[in-house]
């Protein structure tokens, strides 16, 4: 990946592609010869890409493929590097005619399509969810109708670990709990500590800088936020965004007070995602209609992503079944919890027509249609 990442262009005579270039240390990439310009790719993808931060330093190679990295955290590869479902249907959402080409200009492949942008977000709340989803909130409350900063969206920090510490407080009970509670409880500290202090004065990051900017670039990427215009690290809520965060945050509160704090995420990502993502992604032009027939829903993709046993988990099969038709113009909706009931009623009418089990770990069920060749 580095040599292609790190790969050389000579940019065209683009004053913005010049301001740009220039505003890049030597070291991280610019070669000025014989009066030309000089640039990695990864540069050009960024300046046309519109969170406009997210370089790779070499030293960020090694991190990012041993075990720290995105592609973990958001569970895409799992611990021995393999591609897990959710990692194999993210590249079932590229065009594979254009993966080649799309490292070159003018394409660019660090701008998400719509199915990768709902992809992406999945990922994140199933992965950051009790925190972002309080973090966002924050955000929208305190920044309705006007821009803000990375710093100043990082000293609400203290306050949302707060309300996460005093969310959970009642369902600590095994070592593992405490463990992670101590460790909120000291992030919080940390962080206050670089606030009073005002530790981005002296040029060194920050616990807070390191909380926040990651979070905000990956809200930027999928739209949730906005670049302020020619503000670096500026953002404000985009009016979807604002729309997303408040139903998102609604229906976590909903479930969170109705029933187990730790099943709330759960209860919002198996009964409402699938809804949240098609307002804040697609153009709705009319209300979304539901899904009759489940096995006829999922069927053409799972002929494209099933494995080499005929089974497929259902989750990643539901997403991109969704995903086409959202592309293809479809106003449809089948939530995960829906389409899990209509696969077991289904199952009971006639066995013979699919198979359909819990997965292994029983974290989510797999299916084998028969029909399929």
């Amino acid at each position: 990946m580095k040599p292609f990442v790190q790969k050389h262009i000579t940019i065209p005579p683009s004053s913005e592609l010049i301001q740009w270039v220039d505003s890049i240390p030597k070291e991280k990439g610019r070669v000025v010869k014989e009066g030309q310009k000089e640039i990695q790719r990864q540069y050009y993808w960024i300046l046309h890409q519109e969170a406009r931060t997210g370089w790779l330093s070499d030293g960020a190679f090694g991190e990012y493929f041993e075990g720290i990295g995105l592609p973990f955290i958001l569970k895409l590869l799992d611990d021995g590097c393999l591609k897990t479902e959710l990692g194999e249907l993210l590249l079932l959402l590229q065009d594979v005619n254009e993966v080649s080409s799309k490292w070159e200009p003018p394409l660019n492949p660090i701008t998400l399509s719509k199915g990768e942008k709902a992809l992406f977000l999945f990922c994140i709340l199933k992965e950051d969810g009790d925190f972002l989803i309080p973090l966002m909130h924050t955000l929208v409350v305190n920044y309705k109708t006007q821009g803000f900063s990375y710093l100043e969206a990082g000293n609400f920090l203290p306050n949302v670990i707060e309300e996460v510490l005093n969310r959970f407080v009642s369902s600590v009970y095994t070592s593992d709990d405490r463990e992670q509670y101590r460790a909120l409880e000291g992030a919080r500290s940390k962080i206050i500590q670089n606030i009073e202090k005002k530790i981005e004065s002296t040029g060194f990051g920050s616990r807070r800088e390191q909380t926040i900017v990651p979070r905000l670039e990956w809200l930027a990427d999928i739209g949730i936020l906005k670049r302020e215009l020619n503000k670096k690290y500026r953002y404000f809520v985009s009016r979807r965004g604002q729309e997303f965060i408040e139903e998102l945050y609604s229906c976590y509160i909903e479930a969170a007070n109705k029933g187990y704090v730790d099943d709330a995420l759960h209860t919002v990502l198996d009964t409402k995602l699938l809804q949240f993502l098609f307002y804040l992604l697609y153009e709705p032009v009319e209300r979304l209609k539901p899904v009759d027939d489940v096995i006829q829903f999922i069927t053409p993709s799972y002929s494209e992503c099933r494995n080499i046993t005929g089974y497929c988990l259902v989750r990643p099969l539901l997403l991109l079944a969704h995903f086409r038709r959202w592309d293809a113009g479809e106003n449809c909706a089948l939530e995960y919890n829906q389409a899990i009931q209509a696969l077991e009623e289904a199952y009971q009418e006639d066995p013979n027509r699919f198979y359909f089990t819990t997965a292994r770990f029983g974290k989510d069920y797999q299916i084998k249609l028969e029909t399929i060749s």
